[in-house]
């Protein structure tokens, strides 16, 4: 009679470890598509902005109607600083994102509240949105980390993230 309760607590373990990996695995798989296109991104960007302040980001988002979509999104030295229409065309995006937070800061001692990231994260809760997979032409900052982690997406990110790397 034990050892029926252990084989079946084994086999209950055996399962459990099983849905655990797969569901792990489930949500952080790479979305190829959208990294590439972020390379593409980053390759036609020019020195001035691969090296300042300019960061474009692109993210794979579902609607509220089920309809999927690529958001671009730009953060640069200036608030007002946007995706081109030839980045747009270059990255294939549906729609560039300008969600500017009103308190936000730019420039070197900025407040990240308006990171080409965190504008697509606000964009997407403002409108019911799902974002399957994001990332950008730059390493995502310890700020724009913390708010992929409170929308609960950081699972999601396809970039490096620079806090792991310091």
């Amino acid at each position: 009679i034990m050892s029926k309760w252990y084989i079946i607590s084994g086999a209950i373990f055996f399962a459990s470890l099983l849905l655990f990996v797969i569901y792990f695995v489930r949500n952080r798989k790479n979305d190829e598509d959208l990294a590439r296109r972020i390379d593409k991104l980053s390759d036609n960007l020019t020195e001035k902005n691969r090296d300042g302040f300019t960061t474009l980001a692109l993210a794979r988002v579902t609607l509220a109607d089920g309809t999927s979509q690529i958001w671009i999104a730009q953060a640069g030295s200036s608030l007002s600083s946007k995706p081109s229409r030839r980045q747009q065309s270059l990255a294939g995006a549906d729609e560039i994102i300008q969600n500017l937070h009103p308190a936000g800061r730019s420039g070197k001692d900025g407040n990240h509240l308006n990171d080409a990231e965190r504008q697509l994260i606000r964009e997407a809760k403002k409108r019911g949105a799902k974002i399957k997979s994001l990332g950008a032409t730059k390493p995502m900052c310890g700020r724009c980390e913390k708010g992929a982690r409170r929308a609960g997406i950081l699972r999601r990110i396809i970039t490096p993230i620079k806090s792991r790397y310091c």
